[in-house]
C-alpha cells in the first residue's frame, strides 16, 4: 500500500476531516501526490469499502468503513 493510501486511511480514522480537507493535507501540505492521483486513491479506497462518508452534525466527514456502520456523532 502506498504512503498516500496509508495517510488517507490514517486521516479517516480521526473521523473529523472532509474529502476536501484530506486532499489539502495529502496534496497541498505533505505533497505526497497530485490532485488527480489523490482522487484515484480515494476512489480505490471507497471501491474496496475501506472508507465512506458519514455525517457529523452538519459536516460530512470521511470515516473508516466499520465506523460508518455505526452512527457517527
Amino acid at each position: 500500500m502506498s504512503l498516500s493510501l496509508k495517510q488517507i486511511l490514517e486521516l479517516a480514522e480521526r473521523e473529523s476531516y472532509s474529502t476536501r480537507e484530506i486532499e489539502e493535507i495529502i496534496v497541498g501540505e505533505k505533497a505526497l501526490c497530485g490532485r488527480t492521483a489523490f482522487y484515484d486513491y480515494f476512489k480505490e479506497l471507497k471501491h474496496k469499502k475501506m472508507i465512506r462518508q458519514a455525517e457529523r452534525g452538519a459536516k460530512k466527514v470521511i470515516v473508516p468503513e466499520k465506523a460508518a456502520e455505526e452512527e457517527v456523532r
